[in-house]
């Protein structure tokens, strides 16, 4: 039996050998769809606002792409493929806020950090809605949506149209790192290897499903995919791609400080990773990116009028972390478990580590509460792609990490700090704050697969990944009960106060 990496480079090869005219017809005829598919949900004039919108987002991102990454045909009509799905799940979320809800374009019916971005952009755009309270800690995303409704009138599809750019550009530039980083290992086969992480990325329904939001998540990503490009050049030392590599670096923080300063801490302790054994002969080149970044960084805490103490209050817990973490209701079973995370001392919280690092792992989980089948409540549900390639990821930790010389260097390793550092702060309550480095996991999961196939060993990863499965099931089951045991509870609860 071939490997599976030799099966797809044959696959690439009977595609180029099909008419270019192929792909550009399959592209119209999905772009045809989706217009259609607009104009039976919606009246004329907001259908094409909401196609018009998608349309230029999806040509912008596919021609981007093109001219960047100089993809192959097969690399190519993926990516025009997943753009199209990424269309229908941002109109189909568009879709549910309007029609479905009885609200318009122009006053669509959104939820927590949507409603609240929505009201800062129209409330600086006309005044007619009052500011969101709490207020919104980091404006740059609605002062985005503000300037576009400025420039194109209030209406949701310009920030969906947004977001839908910058998705398709975090999935096609994880293709792009997965080549560079896994360069060595697959020579003659890097567009095979760029093909698989595009389509892996793609199918993690949870990271799609935050990309389709009218959310800062899919600008975040595509602000981290661009540092990360740049890692994957710091590591190998790419000489001749260093001024590229600086202005993707420079890109990421600029697009990041104006989106979540936060992540900029990640940013620095990562480029100060990867720079770590090229510093001797290039320590003016990271000084100078490191100092940018710190700029950088100032000016958006400024912006956001979010001071370097706040971020340690964040780190520290107490009444503003309790707030804001473990407070939705299908939280309450982890909150009860957890107590007062939040006000327990840093051994206490480090101790908790490995209970919070494996919550932060497996949800959301995999079953619905609420009767809606919606694209914003289903999405995030299917987490077996997920789930799968973070099993992969977990034996690259235990069996491939310490192996000198054929691991993957350092990236993963910041990757693992971080998601550490995610868990210990938030007790593991917001999954979706690893996303961003979906980029890390994808070409990890990947370079894993290559030297576990490539080695011969392959019954020691069978073997760890069956326990892995039935642990994972036995850990779902258990949250399961209980969660539905709680909810159960407190429904008895209400059904009794109010009869």
């Amino acid at each position: 039996m071939e490997p599976p990496l030799y099966q797809m480079q044959q696959a690439l090869q009977r595609y180029s050998q099909k008419p270019a005219i192929a792909t550009e017809v399959l592209t119209l005829v999905g772009v045809v769809a989706m217009w259609m598919l607009s104009l039976s949900w919606w009246q004329l004039r907001d259908a094409i606002s909401v196609s018009g919108a998608m349309t230029v987002a999806m040509v912008a991102a596919v021609t981007l792409t093109r001219a960047c990454c100089r993809p192959t045909r097969a690399i190519d009509m993926a990516v025009r493929v997943i753009s199209l799905m990424l269309w229908a799940f941002t109109i189909a979320n568009m879709h549910d806020w309007t029609v479905v809800a009885e609200h318009s374009l122009t006053d669509p019916y959104l939820c927590a950090d949507d409603k609240r971005y929505w009201a800062w952009a129209v409330h600086y755009t006309n005044g007619s809605l009052p500011l969101p309270s709490p207020p919104v800690q980091f404006p740059g995303y609605p002062a985005i949506i503000r300037l576009m409704f400025g420039m194109f009138g209030i209406n949701l599809a310009w920030p969906m149209a947004l977001n839908l750019f910058a998705t398709i550009m975090s999935i096609t530039l994880t293709g792009s790192i997965a080549r560079r980083f896994l360069d060595d290992e697959c020579v003659d086969r890097r567009d095979t290897v760029a093909l698989y992480a595009i389509i892996i990325t793609a199918t993690m329904a949870y990271f799609v499903s935050q990309g389709v939001r009218m959310q800062k998540e899919a600008l975040v990503y595509l602000a981290m995919a661009l540092t990360i490009y740049a890692f994957a050049g710091f590591w190998r030392n790419d000489e001749k791609r260093r001024l590229y590599d600086a202005v993707a670096f420079v890109a990421g923080c600029a697009l990041m400080a104006v989106m979540r300063t936060t992540y900029l801490y990640f940013i620095l302790l990562g480029l100060a990773m990867v720079a770590l054994p090229h510093l001797r002969a290039n320590k003016r080149y990271y000084a100078v990116l490191a100092v940018l970044a710190v700029l950088i960084m100032s000016c958006g805490n400024y912006f956001a009028k979010y001071a370097f103490t706040g971020h340690l209050e964040i780190i520290s817990g107490g009444d503003v972390m309790e707030a804001q973490f473990i407070t939705g209701e299908n939280q309450h079973a982890y909150l009860l478990m957890m107590g007062h995370y939040f006000w327990y001392s840093p051994l206490h919280r480090a101790v908790l580590l490995p209970l919070t690092m494996a919550v932060q792992f497996v949800i959301p989980f995999p079953w619905l509460y609420s009767v809606s089948l919606s694209v914003d409540v289903l999405l995030p549900r299917l987490q077996w792609t997920w789930y799968v390639v973070g099993g992969i990821v977990l034996f690259y930790y235990f069996f491939v990490a310490w192996r000198k010389g054929c691991n993957l260097g350092v990236v993963p390793l910041w990757f693992a700090l971080c998601y550490v550092i995610i868990a210990y702060i938030t007790a593991g309550s917001v999954s979706r704050y690893i996303l961003p480095f979906m980029p890390v996991i994808v070409t990890t999961s990947i370079f894993t697969v290559i030297k576990v196939w490539r080695s011969g060993k392959r019954r020691v990863f069978y073997s760890f990944m069956a326990i892995y499965g039935v642990v994972l099931l036995v850990t779902l089951l258990v949250c399961y009960n209980i969660q539905t045991g709680y909810i159960s509870a407190l429904a008895d609860y209400y059904r009794a106060l109010f009869l």
